[in-house]
């Protein structure tokens, strides 16, 4: 389900829409909770997306979506067929080897690594399947750590290339933000702008009040200067039996990155959030437009300098545009 425009001066409506929200927080907290284990990959096999793609293409799909770590989801109607048109589901994974190292320190500098080449195929191929939303529409993307960044750029290639009927919701968890190069590149080839300033998905953190530390995101856009357009940015705490067995919650993940990789901690949290009915997040102004980014047919190369959510290099402002002729990585 998309986060709908909560702009309407009817309270029933209003409540409807926030009721349509918080109901996408908790199916995520639930597939967290199940170890995302409708993520099996088994719509793969189906039509919907062998038809759009050559035999060498799918082969391409399965190499990228495994450098990438993307699972996929299919709604299943009762009965356990896929419900028509095939509405599917992709969650982005985090770290997980040596490679994926080489890609964080690469995103931390500016540069291109091989996950983002792997994220940037993966939506040129999916632009593909979705150009047919007749058969098969893209309803969710998840990501962590590493993973958010690849949800997002995944985003904006598939984007770049195809009118999407209705846009899909996206939360992250506690995300690595897109350097300037990653965010250009993602969109080089396509011939639709993408608004990386619009708002375009949620991003959750959690901290601890009694033991407070930075993640990732914070540590990115603070002392690192990385921005973050685009994204909600959703603090949710913890409590004190949040924690292994119901005991106070310890930090994840990397030293130094807080309560960064714990499933069980953002499942706790999100279960919360979504059912609390005093929660006045819902009622921010960014909530007005997450069916956004909006397009602009282009004529020619697709710039979106002016819209870019991070820093490329040492050296250089956050926000500030990259000239096309800075070599972007390939």
């Amino acid at each position: 389900m998309g986060f709908g425009k909560l702009s309407t001066d009817h309270a029933d409506t209003r409540e409807q829409q926030r009721t349509a929200i918080r109901r996408t927080f908790a199916q995520f907290a639930k597939e967290l909770n199940h170890d995302l284990e409708d993520y099996d990959n088994a719509a793969l096999e189906h039509p919907a997306l062998n038809d759009p793609l050559s035999p060498e293409e799918r082969d391409e799909l399965m190499e990228a979506m495994k450098v990438a770590h993307i699972w996929i989801a299919a709604t299943r109607v009762p009965g356990g067929d896929f419900e028509k048109p095939l509405r599917l589901r992709l969650f982005f994974g985090g770290t997980q080897n040596f490679r994926d190292v080489r890609q964080d320190i690469s995103s931390a500098f500016g540069r291109i690594a091989d996950v983002d080449r792997a994220a940037k195929r993966a939506g040129e191929l999916f632009a593909k399947i979705l150009s047919h939303p007749d058969h098969v529409q893209l309803d969710f993307l998840g990501g962590a750590s590493m993973g958010g960044a690849m949800a997002q750029a995944f985003r904006a290639t598939v984007e770049s290339r195809v009118l999407l009927p209705k846009q899909p919701s996206m939360i992250l968890m506690d995300p690595q933000l897109l350097n300037n190069n990653q965010a250009r590149r993602t969109t080089k080839g396509g011939a639709i702008d993408v608004d990386y300033s619009r708002p375009r998905g949620v991003a959750l953190t959690l901290d601890y009040s009694k033991a407070p530390h930075r993640g990732l995101m914070g540590i990115m856009k603070g002392p690192g200067g990385y921005r973050y357009p685009g994204l909600v940015h959703i603090k949710l705490g913890l409590t004190d039996t949040d924690g292994e067995q119901g005991t106070r919650p310890k930090t994840s993940g990397p030293p130094g990155l807080g309560y960064h990789a714990d499933p069980r901690q953002f499942v706790n949290a999100l279960s919360r959030f979504s059912v609390d009915r005093h929660e006045a997040v819902l009622d921010d102004p960014a909530f007005d437009a997450l069916r956004a980014p909006r397009w602009a047919p282009q004529q020619g190369p697709v710039r979106t300098s002016a819209t870019l959510p991070a820093i490329a290099r040492h050296g250089r402002r956050p926000m500030e545009s990259i000239d096309e002729e800075d070599n972007p990585g390939t």
